[in-house]
């Protein structure tokens, strides 16, 4: 693990139950919009991460993890975001191709 002081004095309380394990199937919501409110939720987390690693406070060898920039993609393949507002992409909304 990279930064474990910082990420311990970083990190949400209600991330060691959503994140402490792996996810599998077995564990997602069941109903659909169950599985959109879990998707909002995790896209938001997500995002607040993305943020909270540009911090003047962050370590070096955080910020230039590659892992992030992975992160970043992802997020924005899979994430929608307009001000405050985070959402999951739908399919009529389409991925994105490429990102640079």
């Amino acid at each position: 693990m990279v930064a474990p002081e910082w990420l311990r004095a970083h990190h949400k309380a209600e991330w060691i139950p959503r994140y402490g394990r792996p996810i599998d199937l077995y564990r997602l919501p069941k109903s659909q919009a169950e599985q959109v409110a879990w998707a909002e939720e995790v896209g938001r987390d997500g995002f607040w991460l993305l943020e909270s690693v540009q911090a003047e406070d962050t370590p070096a060898e955080v910020k230039g993890l590659p892992s992030l920039e992975v992160l970043r993609r992802i997020w924005i393949q899979q994430s929608y975001r307009e001000g405050e507002e985070i959402r999951w992409r739908t399919e009529k909304e389409g991925l994105p191709r490429r990102i640079k």
